[in-house]
């Protein structure tokens, strides 16, 4: 078993500092538009394909929190109020619904 300290430590993964730049460009974009329409419906669509319909509750540096209707097919008649945390970096789309 080889010993190593934490200095020498490998690295297994570094971002490009360009894509870090990006996503902190898009993420601070994005907490403005979300900011500007809170309290008002929007279709959100996520880079995994995940499209969910809600009204923008609060946006921070990293999460938007959506307040959505959930239908469970598991259960008759089941609707519930979510709020569900999105990881801003990983929205495709974001549709203002009127």
């Amino acid at each position: 078993m080889s010993e190593q300290r934490d200095n020498e430590a490998a690295v297994i993964y570094e971002a490009n500092q360009q894509h870090t730049a990006a996503v902190q460009e898009i993420r601070e974009r994005l907490v403005k538009m979300c900011g500007g329409h809170m309290h008002r419906f929007v279709r959100v669509q996520t880079i995994d394909g995940h499209v969910y319909e809600g009204m923008i509750l609060h946006v921070d540096r990293h999460i938007l929190y959506l307040q959505c209707t959930i239908q469970d097919p598991r259960f008759y008649n089941s609707r519930f109020n979510a709020i569900l945390p999105l990881v801003l970096f990983e929205l495709l789309v974001i549709t203002l619904l009127m």
